[in-house]
């Protein structure tokens, strides 16, 4: 009876820890305290003008120079995308650079994609162009 006690226990303990995920590494980006900035000039995005995109990224507080980002504009409503290429700033890592100029007045979503750690992240910003 106490051998049999305690096999029971064991198997309790046991399916408890695997439902807790015990033991398990999460490739979730959230263990990252990844933070992405983004800044433009001029800061009123007007249509057929040339717009500058800076964007800094930060893991923990120190800039995350090495990456090779990948950075889609997408008017809202539309099913389409456009690529805009980012480069890093020699002088400055952690800090990407792109161009890029809105033929059409609207929101846009611009997505900053990019590997770290196995971990795909995405970070999405809003620009509306007059």
């Amino acid at each position: 009876m106490i051998r049999s006690t305690f096999a029971f226990t064991t198997m309790l303990i046991a399916l408890a820890l695997l439902v807790a995920g015990c033991g398990e590494k999460s490739t979730d980006s959230d263990e990252h305290a990844i933070e992405i900035t983004m800044t433009y000039t001029p800061t009123s995005a007007t249509v057929n003008t040339p717009i500058n995109f800076l964007f800094e990224v930060e893991d923990e507080g120190e800039h995350l120079g090495g990456l090779s980002p990948h950075v889609e504009i997408e008017k809202e409503g539309a099913t389409d995308h456009v690529e805009m290429t980012v480069s890093e700033d020699t002088d400055d890592p952690g800090h990407y650079r792109g161009t890029h100029t809105f033929t059409e007045a609207g929101s846009y979503d611009i997505h900053f994609e990019f590997m770290h750690d196995g971990d795909d992240v995405d970070e999405e910003f809003q620009i509306t162009v007059q």
